[in-house]
């Protein structure tokens, strides 16, 4: 019976750790970026490198995917 409750245990953390990478991925997907979204035609490569560096955007994606995880774990879905 442990032995039974331990593999349903590992199998639902693999189950969430895909999900959490798919939904990573989803959200990331989308064209464009939340700089071009907020730069508009009025952006510069100062102020977007600048937004990009604050956002996390100019990172690795899987450092992106760790503080990402990091937060959702914390609670924080975002506004």
């Amino acid at each position: 019976m442990g032995r039974f409750v331990l593999r349903r245990l590992f199998a639902s953390f693999v189950t969430l750790f895909l999900a959490s990478i798919v939904v990573f991925a989803l959200v990331r997907a989308v064209p464009g970026d939340i700089v071009q979204q907020m730069m508009g035609q009025m952006g510069g490569t100062e102020g977007e490198a600048t937004l990009r560096r604050f956002f996390g955007i100019d990172q690795p994606a899987h450092i992106q995917y760790v503080k990402w995880l990091g937060t959702v774990l914390q609670g924080d879905l975002g506004t």
